[in-house]
């Protein structure tokens, strides 16, 4: 297994025992030790993003030969290396090559215990190789995302980068009331759950025309023998036929769009985050691309999971959880409820506040 990281371990050693010159390794090590680094971060998609940025600061500071900033990023870069090497080898360990689909039985949250929530979904695996920056990666065949394991990850969100980026939130001065932070945060939430979603619909479209036109636009000759271009359009029939090929291809390989999905919302509503001075903060910006992540994995589902938010003024059910009073109806959300999907089983409950 080392010899999927043996580069960024060398580096890594080397800084720990205080070696940084061009002597103990040179810059075209760091290099690889970074596409390595990248390449099984990318294996891991439920991974934090602060350990790939911190061993990336790490390793920067190391390749420009900056004493005072290796120093500065050494701890932080060598806790999460261990860190996401101990998660890469439980992922290899967890490994196991099927014929081609495995099941998920009997998805329910510990949050509700009905006999009513159990159900059972198919899933693949995917057995691929990819390359990246002309290097190969260490990927290995990849197992499938269940609902369960994204439910898990949803409320860790909650308990972890919601609460950092409350507390970050607070810091900054600009929102004092509690109740505008929580509308804040779940304002956030509910901005990349609609634009994964969309974006998803859109990737499926784009599987579908290439699988039907690999050029991407169908051609047609005029009498004069012109070639005349339009754009692809995929009758119904043939459309009904391949959706369930386009939502495999999609479930399986997925995972690895998650870093332009970021880059989309980024350049769709991240003018409103530099004007507040909120990009600065590492604390929301994880809680952002930890929302795009879960989020798109919620969307590239068969069918897609489902974020609820309840109306204000409605009744509170079992479905929700009350954050700090007490109350009989739906005051705001604080964190939307998640199903398998539409009209599905509850996964994980939401939280709202009564009044």
């Amino acid at each position: 297994m080392s010899d999927k990281y043996e580069y960024l371990k060398k580096v890594i050693d080397k800084l720990h025992f205080g070696k940084y010159y061009e002597s103990d390794f040179s810059s075209t090590d760091v290099e690889i030790a970074m596409r390595e680094l990248k390449a099984i971060c990318q294996s891991l998609p439920l991974l934090s993003p602060d350990v790939q940025t911190d061993i990336m600061r790490l390793l920067e500071a190391a390749q420009s030969r900056h004493l005072r900033e290796v120093l500065k990023y050494k701890a932080d870069g060598e806790e999460k290396f261990h860190h996401l090497l101990k998660e890469y080898n439980h992922f290899l360990q967890k490994q196991t090559f099927l014929p081609d689909t495995h099941r998920y039985d009997q998805v329910q949250s510990d949050d509700v215990k009905s006999s009513e929530n159990k159900t059972s979904v198919s899933f693949s695996t995917i057995g691929e190789e990819i390359w990246r920056d002309n290097f190969e990666s260490p990927i290995n065949p990849m197992e499938a995302i269940s609902p369960d394991k994204i439910a898990e990850s949803y409320k860790e969100l909650y308990h972890n980068e919601w609460s950092a980026a409350y507390k970050a939130l607070q810091k900054t001065g600009m929102i004092v009331m509690e109740e505008e932070i929580v509308k804040k945060l779940s304002t956030i939430l509910h901005l990349v759950y609609e634009l994964c979603r969309d974006e998803a619909k859109k990737h499926r479209s784009k599987i579908m025309e290439t699988l039907v036109y690999p050029l991407g636009v169908s051609a047609t000759i005029d009498e004069d023998g012109h070639s005349h271009f339009q754009q692809a359009h995929v009758d119904p029939e043939t459309d009904r036929k391949l959706q369930p090929e386009v939502h495999r291809i999609q479930h399986e390989t997925g995972v690895y769009a998650v870093p332009a999905v970021q880059e989309i919302f980024w350049h769709k509503h991240g003018g409103g985050f530099m004007e507040t001075g909120w990009d600065k903060s590492k604390e929301i910006m994880a809680y952002v691309e930890s929302c795009v992540r879960l989020c798109w994995l919620f969307s590239i589902q068969d069918p897609p999971m489902k974020l609820s938010w309840p109306e204000e003024g409605s009744e509170i059910n079992e479905h929700v959880k009350v954050y700090t009073k007490h109350g009989k109806r739906v005051h705001y959300t604080v964190w939307p409820a998640l199903y398998l999907h539409e009209n599905g089983a509850l996964l994980s409950k939401g939280v709202v506040q009564p009044y």
